[in-house]
């Protein structure tokens, strides 16, 4: 019977394999007779119940109402009091199809945070974004969808709030189009008690960033 495995699934397995070391025939004719004593030693794998995953979990966007165009979406920001702006923005609202543009066809996505730190990028004061994005595909993380950081702040943001370090956030997208090869970074924050949404298409390192800057990625 073949087996159909999660994406994920799939992925963590292929990269054991690939990490697994160098084993002789014995050590692979002892591991394929005794599957229990396999299972055992693969136990080191899990993280114990007092560890915590190494990416804090953000939030849980709803994707079952996602606006499919552009001026529907603009509309639920400005019914938020959610202020937005750059280049990124107006390209996402403008799109005539937002949903076959940008969503990936499910009804929710999880989103996780990390810091420059995380992603060991600690060497210099500042870094660009080819950093970033080298530090992303070196750990395998997913960048975000470009309809994250709207929806993000259309679900999460509230006006009124102060805010600080943690509610700016920089989603590191990918392209718009598929004829577009430049990503997209949207970055959520907070002035005068009022919600922003700016949005910036990534033209080579015109971007800098430090170690304290928090970066969503989507799983």
């Amino acid at each position: 019977m073949q087996n159909t495995y999660h994406k994920k699934t799939a992925h963590c397995i292929s990269m054991v394999v690939r990490n697994m070391p160098e084993l002789s025939n014995g050590e692979m004719e002892y591991w394929a007779h005794n599957p229990e004593k396999l299972k055992t030693a693969l136990s080191v794998l899990k993280f114990e119940k007092e560890e915590k995953c190494p990416y804090k979990h953000l939030e849980i966007l709803d994707c079952r109402h996602t606006p499919r165009e552009g001026k529907i979406l603009a509309g639920a920001l400005a019914a938020k009091e959610i202020y937005y702006h750059g280049e990124g923005v107006l390209d996402l609202l403008l799109s005539e199809n937002v949903e076959k543009a940008l969503n990936d066809g499910s009804t929710s996505k999880n989103l996780y945070v990390l810091s420059g730190k995380d992603l060991g990028l600690t060497s210099k004061p500042s870094f660009s974004f080819d950093d970033v994005r080298g530090a992303f595909i070196k750990n395998e993380l997913g960048f975000c969808s470009a309809d994250c950081g709207a929806l993000y702040a259309i679900q999460h943001m509230e006006t009124g709030h102060e805010g600080d370090l943690e509610s700016t956030l920089f989603f590191v997208s990918i392209p718009l189009f598929s004829e577009d090869h430049q990503p997209y970074i949207f970055r959520t924050f907070y002035v005068g008690g009022v919600p922003h949404l700016a949005g910036t298409r990534v033209i080579h390192d015109s971007q800098h960033f430090n170690a304290d800057d928090r970066f969503v990625l989507m799983s």
